[in-house]
């Protein structure tokens, strides 16, 4: 049961990406009418094709982490902690144009690295089995 649950969890935030990413592309190509907070960089440069990379990275390693969970494989936690990270990367650059939805997997994200990086990482192992 909890395999499962756990694994439709990791799935569905990596195909949250997805979505996410194709929402956020109205904003590439306004170079010139919006920029961000941070670094005063336009929205169409380097900068958004290296920030849509990690939201693409992130979405295959968190389903792909969601996959090896089903398949009973140890290296899931592995690529969801990279996941996880991978997401933190491309969320909080665009922190300002997100959904509501990614701004909610970033508490997702932290879950994920402190659950799977601290000893609770043997509880889930044996929730999961």
């Amino acid at each position: 049961m909890y395999r499962f649950v756990f694994g439709i969890l990791l799935v569905s935030h990596g195909l949250a990406h997805i979505f996410d990413f194709i929402a956020l592309q109205k904003y590439v190509g306004e170079e010139d009418k919006v920029r961000t907070s941070s670094s005063r960089s336009r929205l169409g440069g380097s900068r958004s094709c290296a920030t849509g990379l990690m939201w693409i990275a992130a979405a295959w390693a968190l389903v792909g982490s969601g996959i090896g969970i089903f398949l009973g494989k140890d290296w899931w936690s592995t690529i969801a902690i990279v996941g996880a990270v991978l997401s933190l990367g491309a969320v909080i650059p665009w922190w300002n144009r997100t959904r509501r939805s990614a701004k909610l997997g970033v508490v997702l994200d932290v879950i994920i690295i402190v659950v799977l990086l601290t000893p609770l990482k043997e509880t889930i192992f044996e929730l999961i089995g």
